[in-house]
């Protein structure tokens, strides 16, 4: 690697240690982070929670998959977006 992909790895690392959760898709843990917003569809307005989790961590997310966050269970709603050392995904 070159100094900017391991400054940003360090960051990626500091980051999941201090805001994230544990998290468990499809029966492998790893730690994500949590972000909810509202969308709107139409007339209507939902809350819409997304994890995104390190692509260093090996799990390959699928449209389907189960997940437990927080002593609760979800569903992956979408095809996941896998960008730089990111994956991320909506959950029902």
């Amino acid at each position: 690697m070159n100094n900017w992909s391991d400054s940003v790895a360090e960051m990626d690392a500091a980051l999941f240690d201090t805001f994230g959760d544990v998290v468990t898709i499809a029966g492998q843990t790893t730690t994500a982070i949590q972000d909810t917003s509202q969308e709107q569809f139409g007339v209507m307005v939902a809350n819409v929670t997304r994890l995104s989790i390190p692509s260093s961590s090996g799990i390959k997310v699928r449209k389907g998959d189960k997940v437990v966050y927080k002593n609760r269970n979800y569903v992956v709603v979408d095809v996941p977006e896998y960008r730089d050392s990111l994956i991320s995904f909506d959950l029902q």
